[in-house]
């Protein structure tokens, strides 16, 4: 394995800056009204918590979604990722939730974890954190207020698995065939993003030779996110 090599995308590059540049000039646009409402004192102290954490909200939503533009205009323009690197498989799942958990909490959203002690793994580290972290994005993101998210790691053989398990909106069928799709964000646009998250992950984890697949009971009743990894034991 001489690198992470991953397939190009089948979309224009005006199709794809029109829609970047459009999804992220919307949580941009909410932060600095938030920030006017606060300068001049018109939010009620009853309700700063409130305002607060919605900030938090859209400045996660920004922040995540211009990793996502860079990295995915990056691959763009390299066709690879980052050079496979040793590392634990446990610590970069435990440092995504870690970055998440500010978000989760302005969501009233628990993150939970079953993971193992260690799971020596050959990986990007950067492109596994992206991948996990829009995992968790869009499990907390489709999350109702009180919901929790629960993340597995386990291993079988030579195959690592990651689950991400939510219990909020759910799928239907063409939501679950389009899910990877880049720009793709079906009727529900109220929940924002670029509508890259989930297509940049396949991307990545593709890259890394594994597969993710997402399985849905139907609207309402939760969704699961699953990325097996082959255990890299050495470079070849």
């Amino acid at each position: 394995m001489t690198g992470v090599q991953t397939c190009a995308l089948p979309i224009s590059q005006d199709r794809f800056l029109a829609a970047a540049t459009h999804e992220l000039k919307t949580p941009l646009a909410t932060l600095v009204l938030l920030l006017d409402s606060l300068r001049t004192g018109r939010v009620p102290p009853e309700k700063m918590d409130r305002y607060l954490g919605n900030g938090l909200q859209q400045a996660e939503r920004l922040r995540l979604g211009l990793d996502n533009v860079l990295t995915e205009a990056g691959l763009r323009a390299t066709r690879h990722t980052g050079k496979p690197q040793a590392g634990d498989l446990a610590i970069d799942v435990r440092e995504a939730m870690g970055a998440m958990e500010g978000h989760a909490a302005a969501c009233s959203v628990q993150l939970r974890a079953e993971l193992p002690e260690s799971l020596p793994f050959l990986r990007d580290p950067v492109a596994i954190q992206l991948v996990l972290r829009n995992l968790l994005d869009n499990a907390i993101k489709y999350s109702a207020a009180g919901g929790a998210v629960h993340v597995a790691l386990s291993s079988d053989g030579d195959v690592a698995t990651i689950r991400v398990t939510d219990q909020g909106r759910g799928m239907d069928q063409e939501e679950l065939d389009h899910a990877f799709l880049a720009f793709w964000r079906g009727s529900d646009t109220a929940s924002g993003g670029t509508g890259l998250g989930l297509h940049l992950a396949r991307e990545l984890v593709t890259a890394h030779r594994g597969k993710i697949t997402a399985t849905s009971a139907g609207r309402d009743r939760g969704c699961q996110l699953t990325v097996e990894l082959p255990i890299l034991r050495g470079v070849a």
